[in-house]
Formats: structure tokens, C-alpha cells, sequence
């Protein structure tokens, strides 16, 4: 069941990649650009650290009773280096995929029995791009420090327990094309930023308790 579950998983990664690389292409959005590859190895190293330190304050933050996180602790990986091809600290924990220059890119959280709440840290992995953590029972806030995710590509909270206002913010950002806070809890109106946001083409805030007049989403497609 883990190897059909974790086939699985890697398949709805590819597959969104797909879904995303293929619409931004026919909305005649250019994808972001790569991040710049740190010039120091001493400078990795200190952003794989804080990549990590980061991974940790969300796992301390999340209610894990099936104990899927438990290779995420400071003891395990290494330290990341410069042009290390990912084979270092966080990219050897479970669930987390680094790119070729060994940073944090893709963390895929999803239906992994999880509550409890989402860190603010999770603002600090600078270079995510697919961010899952769709069918769990995380509740709390959305954090607004999401939206310091420049290169972010993916945002997939739905079927979660997520309460509060959606962070305008998170229309701020200009590499986002695929956006899903479905079947959670959120309140308060949908802001302007997101209807406006003009790289995001697949956008679900269905089935939460959002109130106020609807804005005019530019998104191509609004659920």
C-alpha cells in the first residue's frame, strides 16, 4: 500500500506539472524563470540549513499519528551544497523533492492523515514551486508568509479544515497558475488581488463560507 501510495502520489505531482506547464502555454503565460544558482558553497549551506529549520517548524506545528514525517529531524541527510544535485539534508526526508541545485522544490503533504496547523515557516522555503497538502485535516489560518513564495507554481490546501480570511497577498505573487483552498472553512470576502492575478488560470475557492460580492476573476478557469 506505501509503494501504490507513493506511485500515486508522484503521478498527481507529474500530472499537475503537466496541467500547468500546458495551460500556461495556451494562456501565452511564460513561466517564472529559474531561481539564480547561489555562486558560494558556503551560501547553500547556509539555505539548505534554513530550508530545513524551516521543514522542522512545520512538522513541529502538524499532528502526525501515522508518523509519516518521522526521517525529518536535524540527524538525517547532511548538509545541502552547491551544485550537490539535491542529494543533501531535506532531500533525503520523505515527501520532499529538491531540485538540481539541492533546494527544497516540491513538498507534497497530501493525504497523509495530518492536522493541526500550517507554519509560517513555511515561507521560508524560497525555491517551492508545487506545494500539496490537499485531503488532510489541517485547520488554523492560511499563512500569508505563502505569498513570499516567488517561484511558487502549485497551491493545493483543499479538503482541509483552514479557517479565516484567504491572505490577498497570495494574489501577489507572479509565477502561481494553479490555486486550490476548495472545501475548507474560510470566511470573509475573496480579494481583489486574486481576481486580478494574471498568471493564475486554474482557481477553486468552491465550498467554503466566503461572503461579499464576487470580483471579476481573470482567471481562465473559476470554481
Amino acid at each position: 500500500m506505501d509503494e501504490r501510495r507513493a506511485a500515486a502520489s508522484l503521478l498527481a505531482v507529474l500530472v499537475l506539472s503537466l496541467v500547468v506547464s500546458a495551460s500556461s502555454a495556451a494562456a501565452g503565460v511564460a513561466p517564472a524563470a529559474p531561481p539564480d544558482v547561489l555562486s558560494s558553497p558556503a551560501a547553500a549551506a547556509g539555505e539548505g540549513e534554513g530550508e530545513a529549520e524551516a521543514l522542522l517548524a512545520v512538522k513541529a506545528a502538524l499532528h502526525d499519528t501515522a508518523n509519516v514525517l518521522a526521517d525529518w529531524n536535524a540527524g538525517s541527510g547532511g548538509v545541502v551544497v552547491a551544485g550537490g544535485g539535491g542529494g543533501g539534508g531535506p532531500c533525503n526526508w520523505s515527501m520532499v523533492t529538491c531540485s538540481k541545485t539541492g533546494h527544497v522544490s516540491v513538498l507534497d503533504l497530501a493525504h497523509r492523515n495530518l492536522s493541526g496547523t500550517l507554519s509560517p515557516a513555511i515561507g521560508k522555503l524560497r525555491r517551492l514551486r508545487l506545494l500539496f497538502l490537499q485531503h488532510n485535516a489541517i485547520s488554523g489560518p492560511i499563512p500569508d508568509t505563502i505569498g513570499r513564495l516567488k517561484v511558487l507554481q502549485t497551491l493545493d490546501l483543499a479538503y482541509n479544515h483552514f479557517t479565516g480570511t484567504i491572505p490577498s497577498i497570495l494574489g501577489h505573487s507572479k509565477g502561481i497558475f494553479l490555486m486550490r483552498l476548495s472545501h475548507n472553512n474560510l470566511s470573509g470576502s475573496i480579494p481583489d488581488s486574486l481576481a486580478t492575478a494574471p498568471s493564475i488560470v486554474l482557481l477553486d475557492l468552491s465550498f467554503n463560507n466566503l461572503s461579499g460580492p464576487a470580483p471579476v476573476f481573470s482567471a481562465n478557469s473559476v470554481l
